[in-house]
């Protein structure tokens, strides 16, 4: 383990877990690059984007619970996965247990890039709710390019 990248692990869990988007983006370098297919834009550059795509996922969540249950370091320290175990619950009170995959790589103590797979597509409710937000993606994508997505305005 790498104590470094596994501190950094920690926080991002801690302000994902408590929904703090501010906190989030410290860990974070300016011009970060973030992939989650689980967010309407996918693939998020930079702070901004970043702080949009957690806005909209942090909208749907009243709790979650994240643990390690692997990780895997290179020789360096700067890059890792890891295997997260999330309880989640949702506004409606629907809970779901899944685990994730997050890669992550580091330049100077910031995140530069994190990629975050599951080992399935979303279920149920959020597939629909996924959908509807990629297609006012589409119909805005305008809006979506300027770094303000049309969902939070």
């Amino acid at each position: 383990m790498t104590i470094a990248l596994r501190k950094t692990m920690d926080g991002v869990i801690e302000a994902i877990e408590s929904k703090d988007v501010d906190l989030l983006l410290n860990y974070f370098a300016d011009d970060a690059v973030l992939f989650d297919p689980h967010f309407p834009v996918s693939n998020m550059e930079g702070k901004s984007l970043i702080r949009c795509g957690y806005s909209w996922a942090f909208l749907s969540v009243k709790e979650l619970c994240i643990s390690i249950e692997r990780e895997f370091n290179s020789s360096d320290g700067q890059s890792g996965v890891f295997e997260l175990r999330t309880k989640y619950r949702s506004q409606t009170g629907k809970q779901q247990t899944f685990f994730q995959m997050f890669m992550l790589e580091m330049e100077s103590e910031k995140i530069s890039r994190l990629q975050v797979y599951t080992p399935c597509a979303p279920k149920n409710n959020f597939r629909l709710f996924l959908g509807a937000s990629r297609l006012i993606k589409r119909l805005f994508k305008k809006d979506v390019e300027a770094g303000t997505p049309v969902y939070l305005k």
